[in-house]
């Protein structure tokens, strides 16, 4: 949930149809990615890697069948 908000005008990370803004969204549960997340002691996790994230994009195009046809 958004508790607080630092920047009003920062845009969502995962936009939503109705909202765009951290101030449209105060008070809502919503993704939002770990490393974006802060807590007293930090950052909740660090940010993805660039070799996490080409490999995240490529099991997205798997040749793993997702169903099979008969």
């Amino acid at each position: 949930m958004v508790s607080e908000i630092l920047q009003e005008d920062a845009e969502i990370p995962v936009p939503l149809e109705e909202f765009r803004y951290v101030r449209d969204v105060y008070q809502m549960f919503l993704p939002w990615p770990k490393h974006l997340i802060l807590t007293t002691e930090g950052p909740l996790a660090q940010p993805p890697s660039r070799r996490d994230r080409q490999r995240e994009s490529l099991d997205a195009f798997s040749t793993k069948p997702w169903c099979t046809g008969r």
